[in-house]
């Protein structure tokens, strides 16, 4: 089984993770900690872990709302004006664009450190998440641009024509 992908046609639900740690072998090796092993290991584990949980991330709970409400304002026939403001709204809520990705990576490895600080834990709420990398920025996209058919919209546009803002 393939850890490291996430289907364009698959929604992400509540109790999704994504571990980071560059230094795992496990993940290589096919022994994916569960989220559950995961929640038990008390203070930073030194490793960042996104986890997508709706009853909780009332600031994800917040965003869905105004996303919601940017896929009711747009008709099916401007679906790209719609993904540029779905991704505007991402882009907006994870530290705007980037411009330098050296420097994004340093910012972030620095947020990374506070926040699990922090919180007392490796597990980050996406919603708390305040700059991120694309692999965030990504992952936030997907959970926000309901239906799951404009993910798919995205790839395809991406495939044919770059379409899609650079910043996401």
């Amino acid at each position: 089984q393939d850890y490291n992908c996430l289907d364009y046609h698959e929604k992400v639900v509540d109790g999704f993770y994504d571990i980071f740690d560059p230094s795992m072998e496990s993940s290589r090796q096919g022994k994916m900690p569960s989220l559950e092993d995961l929640q038990t290991g008390i203070g930073d584990l030194g490793f960042e872990v996104i986890v997508i949980n709706r009853a909780v991330d009332t600031a994800l709970q917040e965003m869905e709302q105004v996303a919601q409400c940017i896929l009711l304002d747009f008709p099916v026939a401007n679906i790209t004006l719609l993904v540029q403001r779905i991704a505007d709204l991402v882009t907006d809520n994870l530290g705007g664009p980037v411009k330098d990705a050296n420097a994004m990576l340093a910012r972030w490895s620095e947020t990374s450190t506070q926040l699990r600080t922090s919180l007392h834990t490796s597990l980050l709420p996406i919603g708390c998440i305040k700059l991120g990398l694309s692999r965030h920025r990504a992952l936030l996209f997907k959970v926000s641009s309901l239906p799951p058919s404009l993910c798919v919209y995205v790839r395809k546009c991406t495939c044919s024509a770059p379409v899609v803002p650079s910043e996401l």
